[in-house]
């Protein structure tokens, strides 16, 4: 299988976001206040890293007390400007993190077994084989 030219990855990207301000506003105020409420019911796994009850505290409280209209209009406005606008200020970044990443990506494709039946084990095993080696190379793109 092949992998798009990555030279091509920003533009791509870029357009997409671009045009997508208003999906992305709507969808992140439709996940309304349960977003802030999830985050503080795993305090947990944040506080294993901090190793503090007193930040653990302060984390869950702050995020109790968050305004979710305030959240909605800074969303609804500065957010999506910034949403959109990224499509453009950061297609340099994203060019160079598809330089990068793109011919990687290509010979992990290239060194996965064949395709089996439609919810074969093999395409299971595929699956984890390109998840693997795609989280392999974090921090190297």
């Amino acid at each position: 299988m092949a992998i798009q030219d990555p030279s091509k990855w920003a533009g791509a990207w870029g357009s997409g976001v671009s045009r997508s301000g208003d999906k992305w506003a709507a969808d992140y105020v439709a996940a309304g206040p349960a977003i802030f409420q999830k985050a503080a019911a795993s305090v947990g796994d944040w506080q294993a890293a901090v190793s503090s009850q007193l930040a653990a505290d302060a984390f869950v409280k702050g995020l109790q007390t968050v305004n979710f209209s305030q959240v909605t209009a800074t969303v609804q406005g500065a957010g999506k400007t910034k949403y959109t606008t990224s499509g453009t200020t950061k297609q340099a970044s994203y060019a160079s993190f598809a330089q990068a990443f793109g011919p990687k990506l290509q010979t992990i494709v290239n060194q996965l077994p064949p395709r089996g039946p439609r919810g074969s084990a093999v395409n299971r095993q595929r699956l984890n084989q390109l998840l693997d080696a795609v989280q392999a190379t974090r921090g190297q793109n």
